[in-house]
């Protein structure tokens, strides 16, 4: 997605405090591919259910924090054919909205996906929010605090969304979704930090 940062595996960009996960973007060079981000996958995977997320999102120019989705085996073909949940992603300068979206296959040479389009809040994403997923074998229905998001997704049955998938939560620096930062963007902390209080999967049931 042309964004700015690297990936790494060490523990600068994450920590655990007050009993919150802190993923921190740190602007160790120029932007241009020297910022380092943590991208937190766990690799327990599930198929249908509820997920729910307490997060609170970056507040900072070109920050791209999500909540989101991978499949854990590429049954139906690579990305996204095997498809993509984003619960959740934002603009780290654009506070008060978010989007989410799924990605699904290919189809004559187009990339297939449905989207909620920029959701607009009367609140701000760097406050605390419950992300929800509400996911069967006939539907998904995301909602932010209890709020509904309207979107053709919740008529997506079957193939690709009937395989386990796993949780990613990250924050990605500049891209094609949002604007790049400069080297002159400052990123206050702990404003620019993603905190999230918990995850939490239940069975269809």
């Amino acid at each position: 997605n042309n964004e700015l940062q690297y990936y790494t595996d060490r523990t600068d960009n994450i920590r655990v405090e007050d009993g919150h996960l802190v993923i921190t973007p740190l602007n160790e060079n120029s932007f241009k591919y020297n910022d380092s981000f943590y991208q937190l996958i766990n690799k327990f995977a599930w198929k249908y259910g509820r997920v729910e997320v307490r997060a609170k999102s970056p507040n900072g120019y070109g920050l791209w924090p999500a909540i989101w989705m991978m499949p854990r085996d590429s049954v139906y073909g690579d990305w996204p054919e095997s498809g993509e949940i984003d619960i959740m992603e934002a603009r780290g300068q654009e506070l008060h909205q978010f989007g989410s979206t799924i990605h699904y296959g290919i189809v004559h040479g187009i990339h297939y996906l449905e989207t909620s389009g920029d959701v607009q809040l009367q609140c701000s994403i760097d406050q605390y929010h419950v992300y929800t997923l509400d996911w069967t074998p006939t539907e998904l229905v995301k909602r932010v605090s209890g709020l509904k998001i309207v979107t053709k997704s919740e008529l997506i049955t079957g193939q690709p969304f009937d395989q386990y998938f796993y949780m990613i939560l990250n924050v990605a620096v500049g891209g094609t979704y949002l604007d790049d930062p400069t080297p002159s963007t400052v990123w206050n902390y702990p404003d620019a930090e993603m905190w999230v209080d918990y995850v939490r999967v239940y069975s269809v049931e």
